[in-house]
């Protein structure tokens, strides 16, 4: 049986106009394709608003939180806070996620300069208010924990501003997340088992602003699944030698039929003319045993970081700093140069580091710059206030619970920070023997539960 293209009506439309070949390819399949884009990006639309809906509806509280100046409390501290609030992470069933938009609840955690006076804070769903006070409290019990208002209704949102000038940027790792950054046991002497909190140095320079100046810092923290780990499995595997499982992509599940066919007819093709086809040695790859035991001592040290990344609970993570003040005493100097040094301290050169986002940085050179940087300096006021996950650079970093803690956590007693809000006096239990009122008398309570006591018979046999 004879099977017969006919191209002729094709090149009959091509010699006209590329406009006759684009209806003669849409009428003839070619909608098939334009129909499953625009559907496709009505839904994903759609699933976008409703997402930003339901945490729109959503009530949100403003925890200030102040601990002792006494406090005696490890940085580890932090970290089970960190990780007990894993236990927010609930990804709904279908009808959650895509009908009503159900996505996963975050938590904000700041600091914040106003003027100097450092405070540090959280911003959290209302029905994960005693999720939030109880971690913190398991590890603080005499910390005090008051609901505040929202300091970002006192900076305009519109700019540029008569009063107001605003730098802002956002952080993002500059290697795979994976890789970690320096943390909090590293800042720890080996011998002396003294701690450098790398946080001194943060709060000196947010300490230090004049009035009218404000340094707002947020880590908005989002729980996650385990699937994030799977990165650092891989590339650890590559940094050993072992096989990399390749996960093939979307494009590459789609073409694997039309491959199969093509690589089928080519081999009776080759075994036709005589000629043994070429096979991948795929196997023996697979079969290859690690090379772990010839890294160098700084390869083995990455290895070992990017296990210890991922034998953590893990969450998606967003930090903005913003540095916004009236124009008369408005100074990058003091207020933006100072703050992003202090992340340089968590800088690992073999791992990871912390850098500024410039597709969001208000900064902008050569055409338009002022409108450019006003646009800029909208964006991200509007997505501090909003303590958003999705608005910003990209989808954010994963960070586990001991990088969070490294960034954000109490200063220990060794700080000196003056303007930091801390506890002032120590709560403690009522005593034992505070008198309470009994009729028109007040009685220690133990005379007060001697008088109610029954007298003793009168004919007791002595």
């Amino acid at each position: 049986m004879d099977i017969t293209i006919d191209f002729a009506p094709f090149f009959d439309a091509a010699a006209n106009s590329p406009l006759t070949v684009g209806w003669f390819l849409f009428i003839r399949g070619g909608w098939i394709p334009v129909i499953v884009v625009i559907l496709s990006t009505f839904w994903h639309v759609r699933l976008r608003n409703i997402r930003a809906a339901y945490l729109h509806h959503l009530s949100y509280t403003i925890l200030a939180i102040d601990v002792p100046k006494l406090n005696e409390q490890s940085t580890r501290a932090v970290e089970q806070i960190f990780a007990q609030l894993a236990g927010a992470f609930s990804s709904g069933n279908l009808i959650e996620r895509y009908l009503h938009g159900k996505n996963q609840e975050s938590f904000s955690f700041e600091i914040v300069s106003l003027g100097g006076y450092i405070q540090f804070l959280v911003r959290t769903p209302t029905h994960f208010r005693d999720l939030i006070e109880a971690a913190i409290y398991a590890q603080y019990p005499d910390a005090e924990i008051t609901e505040v208002e929202d300091y970002t209704g006192t900076i305009p949102r519109q700019y540029p501003s008569d009063e107001f000038d605003l730098w802002g940027t956002e952080l993002k790792l500059n290697r795979k997340n994976a890789y970690p950054i320096r943390t909090y046991p590293q800042f720890e002497h080996t011998l002396t088992q003294k701690f450098a909190d790398p946080m001194a140095a943060l709060l000196e320079i947010m300490s230090h602003m004049h009035p009218g100046e404000n340094i707002w810092i947020q880590w908005v923290v989002t729980p996650i699944g385990d699937g994030w780990k799977e990165e650092g499995i891989q590339v650890a595997k590559k940094l050993i030698g072992a096989h990399v499982k390749h996960s093939p992509t979307l494009t590459e599940r789609a073409l694997q039929p039309v491959r199969s066919v093509t690589g089928g007819a080519s081999e009776v093709l080759l075994h036709g003319l005589g000629i043994a086809p070429f096979h991948e040695e795929g196997a023996a790859a697979k079969d290859m045993p690690s090379q772990i035991q010839y890294l160098s001592p700084g390869e083995r040290a990455i290895v070992e970081a990017i296990e210890a990344k991922i034998s953590k609970v893990g969450f998606h993570t967003k930090c903005r700093i913003v540095y916004v003040a009236k124009k008369e005493v408005f100074d990058k100097a003091r207020g933006v140069v100072g703050a992003l040094g202090a992340f340089s301290q968590f800088s690992a050169l073999n791992l990871n580091s912390f850098e500024p986002a410039g597709k969001v940085t208000t900064k902008a050179n050569y055409f338009f710059t002022t409108k450019r940087i006003a646009k800029r300096q909208r964006k991200i006021a509007r997505a501090f206030r909003l303590r958003s996950k999705e608005l910003g650079w990209g989808h954010g970093m994963i960070l586990n619970t001991e990088e969070l803690a490294t960034v954000w956590h109490f200063p220990i007693a060794e700080v000196k920070a003056p303007l930091v809000k801390m506890t002032e006096a120590k709560k403690g239990e009522p005593p034992s023997e505070l008198p309470i009122e009994t009729g028109t008398l007040l009685l220690p309570y133990e005379t007060a539960q001697d008088e109610i006591k029954a007298a003793p018979p009168e004919n007791l046999p002595l």
